[in-house]
C-alpha cells in the first residue's frame, strides 16, 4: 500500500525508514532518490547531496491515507542523457593579441561548434558568432576584443538536427583582475613629511591651521573604564568610542597624511611613509584550466 499525505503543507525533504535487528533507522535530508544520489559518491560521478542517517524510536512517515497503487497515475520515466557526453566550457582567459583562449572539459566529439560571444555591456540574450571549434579539439584560441566579464558559449549542430548550447562562462582578463585599485581617498592624500613643516613656512601654517581645524570639529578619544562609575550617569560603550575615534583619526589622515599624522602624535614614523602605494604588481601569466588543481591535489 501506498500511503497519501493528505496535508496542505509543503513538503521538500526526503525520509527512508527501515528496521534491521528490531532497531528502526531513518535517513533524513534533501538527497534525490536515485542510484546517483545514494549509490555513488561525487568522484564516481555521483551527486553532491546532504542527507542523515540516525535511529529513530518511532516512525517519522507522516499520517496521510493508504491508497492501492493501481489507483495512482504513472507517469513515464525520460531516458537519462549521458553526462559525459555533454557539452561543457571550461573557462575562457583573455589573452594577448587580443586573442581569446578557451577551453572544453573533454575534446568536441560528433560535429563542429562554434564559439558565441555576448558582449559584457550588451543584453544576456545577445550573441554573435567569433569562432570555430573543431572535432577532437578541446582547447582553442579565438581572434577576438573580448572584455573581461563578457560571456562565451559554444554551441553544436547534433546529428538529430537540434543546435545544442554549452555552459555559458565568463571572459577572465588577468591583468584587470590582478591590479591593485586604491581608493580616491588614499591617492590624494598628502604625503608630506614632518621635515619638510620646518623648512616651509607656508606648509607648516597650513599644518598648524589644518590642526586648529580638526580639533574644532573632531571627537573626543576613547574613555577609559573606571572601576566605579557614579550612578544615573549615561555610558558609551568604548567599542563605540574607539569607532568614532578610528573615524576621526581617518579624517585626520585624509588631511594631513599618515606622516604628519604621526608626527602630530608623537609617534615614530614608519618605513612605508615613503610610498604609501607600493610597487605596481605585475600581470600574471593565464592559467591552464585543465591542470589547475584543487585542495585535494588532484587536476580539476
Amino acid at each position: 500500500m501506498i500511503t497519501e499525505d493528505t496535508e496542505k503543507r509543503y513538503r521538500h525533504g526526503k525520509l527512508i525508514e527501515w528496521s534491521v535487528g528490531g532497531a528502526r533507522y531513518a535517513l533524513t535530508g534533501s538527497p534525490n532518490l536515485s542510484s546517483s544520489a545514494l549509490l555513488h559518491s561525487v568522484h564516481e560521478g555521483g551527486n553532491c547531496e546532504l542527507g542523515m542517517i540516525a535511529p529513530v524510536t518511532s516512525s517519522l512517515l507522516p499520517e496521510g491515507e493508504e491508497t492501492a497503487p493501481g489507483q495512482i497515475r504513472a507517469l513515464p520515466v525520460g531516458q537519462r542523457r549521458d553526462s559525459r557526453s555533454a557539452l561543457l566550457l571550461l573557462g575562457a582567459t583573455r589573452v594577448d593579441g587580443p586573442r581569446l583562449h578557451i577551453q572544453l572539459v573533454r575534446p568536441l566529439s560528433g560535429t563542429n561548434g562554434q564559439v558565441e560571444l555576448s558582449p559584457a555591456t550588451a543584453p544576456p540574450e545577445s550573441w554573435e558568432r567569433v569562432g570555430d571549434v573543431g572535432v577532437g579539439v578541446h582547447e582553442k584560441v579565438v581572434q577576438v576584443a573580448a572584455e573581461g566579464g563578457s560571456r562565451i558559449r559554444v554551441t553544436q549542430m547534433g546529428a538529430d538536427g537540434i543546435l545544442r548550447h554549452s555552459n555559458t562562462v565568463y571572459v577572465l582578463d588577468f591583468r584587470r583582475a590582478s591590479q591593485r585599485f586604491s581608493s580616491p581617498a588614499a591617492s590624494q592624500t598628502p604625503r608630506i613629511q614632518p621635515a619638510d613643516l620646518f623648512q616651509d613656512t607656508r606648509l607648516a601654517e597650513r599644518f598648524f591651521a589644518d590642526m586648529a581645524n580638526l580639533a574644532a570639529g573632531g571627537s573626543p578619544p576613547p574613555a577609559v573604564a573606571t572601576a566605579r562609575q557614579p550612578r544615573n550617569t549615561s555610558t558609551t560603550r568604548v567599542d563605540e568610542q574607539r569607532d568614532g575615534w578610528q573615524h576621526y583619526l581617518d579624517l585626520c589622515a585624509g588631511r594631513l597624511g599618515h606622516p604628519l599624522l604621526r608626527f602630530a602624535l608623537g609617534q615614530a614614523s614608519k618605513p612605508d611613509d615613503q610610498d604609501d602605494a607600493g610597487p605596481e604588481s605585475e600581470a600574471p601569466a593565464p592559467v591552464n584550466w585543465m591542470t589547475t588543481s584543487c585542495p585535494n591535489g588532484k587536476p580539476v
